[in-house]
């Protein structure tokens, strides 16, 4: 199932849309959309931001040790080609 953290952690339950609002850690949205397309192999999935350049700021500056260290990974890459952000 989907989550907003990096495994192992809990899971949401099925789902086909999801609107977060409030404060989270910024890669959430990037480790719910990977986790999402890894698990229903969809064509694609799309994160809606307010502002892009603030999100890819928020995520630079956040620093998360699990996409750093498998953000390169095969699998991950491929989940991550299927991810629009807008």
């Amino acid at each position: 199932m989907a989550s907003l953290f990096p495994p192992p952690c809990p899971t949401l339950p099925d789902l086909q849309t999801l609107l977060v609002k409030g404060s989270v850690h910024a890669s959430a949205p990037v480790h719910f959309s990977l986790s999402y397309v890894l698990q229903h192999d969809v064509e694609k999935a799309v994160v809606l931001s307010p502002s892009r350049a603030q999100f890819t700021v928020a995520l630079k500056d956040y620093r998360d040790g699990w996409i750093t260290e498998h953000g390169g990974d095969g699998r991950t890459n491929k989940a991550a080609s299927k991810v629009d952000i807008l």
